[in-house]
Parts: C-alpha cells; sequence; structure tokens
C-alpha cells in the first residue's frame, strides 16, 4: 500500500509499477479493480495469477468492510476472506466452493458452446487455442486451483487509509501481510525540468526473463 497525500506524485509510482508489468509481459493478468468474489475466481481461472492495481484503494477497502458491517452488497462481502484465502494456498490447492463454482462452471460452458458455435462456423483450428483454454478453465474449477498467486498494489490518502485500519481489519491478516510505505511530506517541491526517461533496455530483458524463465 502506498499512502501519500492528495498531488504529492503517486500517479508516478503507479505507472512505474504498471509498465513493469507490461515489459514483463503479465498485463492479461493485471486487475484494475474488484466487484465480487466471483470475478476474483474468474481471475485466478484464466491466468492463475492475479495482479491488482487499484488507485483509491482505501474507498475500494471501505466498501469492503462496510457491506460486511452492514450486511449489504453481499457479492463484496467476501472478498478480504477470499483474498486471504487465496494468498495462503500459494504453495497448494484452492477448491472453490458450493454454490459459487455452479455458477463459474455454467458462465464456462456457456463461453464454450458460443466457442463451439464459432468453430462450426470458421473451422475448429480458429478455436482450438480457447477450447482448450475455457475446458482447462472448467476442469481447475471441478478440482481447484493450482499453486494460485494474489498480488495486490494500491494507492490512498492518510486520511482514509487512517480511518479504514480499524481494529478488526488490523487483525485479520490482510493489513498485517501489506508492506506499508508512507510519505509524511504531502507537499513536496517540484522537480524543476524534470522529465520521466523511458524505462532500460536491459530492466525490460531482465524483469522479462523472470517471467519467462530466460525463453
Amino acid at each position: 500500500f502506498g499512502i501519500a497525500g492528495s498531488s504529492s506524485g503517486k500517479e508516478a509510482i503507479f505507472q512505474a509499477i504498471t509498465e513493469c508489468l507490461s515489459k514483463s509481459g503479465l498485463m492479461a493478468a493485471v486487475h484494475g479493480n474488484f466487484k465480487s468474489e466471483q470475478e476474483a475466481v474468474r481471475n485466478l481461472l484464466r491466468h492463475q495469477a492475479s495482479f491488482y492495481l487499484i488507485d483509491e484503494l482505501g474507498i475500494e477497502l471501505q466498501k469492503i468492510t462496510q457491506a460486511s458491517k452492514k450486511g449489504g452488497a453481499a457479492y463484496l462481502a467476501g472478498l478480504i476472506g477470499f483474498f486471504m484465502k487465496v494468498y495462503s494456498k500459494a504453495d497448494g490447492i484452492m477448491p472453490i466452493s458450493g454454490d459459487l463454482k455452479e455458477d463459474i462452471k455454467d458462465k464456462i460452458k456457456s463461453e464454450i458452446a458460443k466457442a463451439n458455435k464459432k468453430a462450426d462456423e470458421l473451422g475448429e483450428d480458429k478455436v482450438q487455442g480457447e477450447l482448450e483454454r475455457l475446458y482447462t478453465q472448467l476442469n481447475a474449477a471441478d478440482n481447484g486451483i493450482v499453486n494460485p498467486f494474489f498480488n495486490m498494489f494500491g494507492l490512498t490518502t492518510p486520511v482514509t487509509f487512517d480511518n479504514l485500519v480499524d481494529f478488526e481489519m488490523a487483525t485479520n491478516g490482510f493489513i498485517a501481510r501489506a508492506c506499508i510505505f508512507r510519505e509524511f511530506e504531502n507537499n513536496p517541491k517540484r522537480k524543476k525540468g524534470f522529465k520521466s526517461k523511458p524505462m532500460d533496455m536491459h530492466l525490460q530483458l531482465a524483469l522479462n526473463q523472470l517471467y519467462t524463465g530466460g525463453n
């Protein structure tokens, strides 16, 4: 979590992290928000890893905690618990439960039906990759997601963050597992004539090799 005042340069950090993920070839698994537990599961089924880059993270977390306490927006209420579960299953298998599993399977089967229809029209070779991906997702929904990976980076202001972290949030493990970077200078001096430089090619290649294993 990055905590700093408005107009203090948070966006530059956000864009730098986005560029690092982009140069690594991971943008397909990057998400700019979270809507529901079902969507979070589908994200993991699609890519095994989920990278959340959330601007105004404090506001989004407030929505979740309010949903949990007041009983509204049930689709949000279970998100913190779900993220904790994914985090602890990084070297194991994460099963998908009950009704959620059936809802997800129904959506995947609907996509498979559309892909098969497309195959009839365009030829099976045109959709073979898509069908393989969908059947892999369907299998993972039944048998569990192997080694799911969850990562989140978010920015927020001090006021929002301080109001958010109550006893429950501080002790449920979600905040405790985070690295918190806090900027205490809310009105930094402007760097006159500063221009952002493109990422060095050596760094781009190093990031890409970390992801691809050198291949």
